[in-house]
Formats: structure tokens, sequence, C-alpha cells
């Protein structure tokens, strides 16, 4: 029961970062489109790095949180 929890937590904090990790995508996307200045300077390789790191830090934050949050539920 207790694992059951605890993998529960972390699959919907899984879920939840992937959501945010969309949103933050998307909101890139239309600010591209909106300002075409902004999609030229978006093409550094250091900001492709910092940003797929920072995709990949989102939902595995996310997922440590939902096991913060399953260990508070079966206590």
């Amino acid at each position: 029961m207790r694992a059951s929890i605890l993998l529960w937590s972390m699959a919907s904090g899984a879920i939840f970062g992937l959501f945010i990790d969309a949103t933050l995508i998307g909101v890139v996307m239309l600010a591209s489109a909106v300002l075409p200045a902004l999609s030229s300077r978006l093409h550094y390789r250091w900001l492709t790095m910092t940003a797929a790191v920072l995709l990949a830090a989102i939902p595995i934050a996310l997922v440590v949180l939902g096991f913060f949050e399953g260990q508070l539920k079966t206590r």
C-alpha cells in the first residue's frame, strides 16, 4: 500500500512536470512568432543546452516533490 502511494505521487509529479515543459515550449514558440527578432536569438548553442537541462530538471524536481508528498500521505 505504501509503495503504491509513493509511486502514484511520483507519477503525478512527473506528469505535472511534463505539462509545465509543454507550456514553456509553447510560450517560447508563441513569443518567437510574435517577436521575429527573438527567434534569431534563440539559436545559440549555450541557450539550447540550458533549455535542455531545464526541461529535464523540471520533471525530475517534481518527481522528488511527489515522493515527499507520498511520504507525508503515508504517515
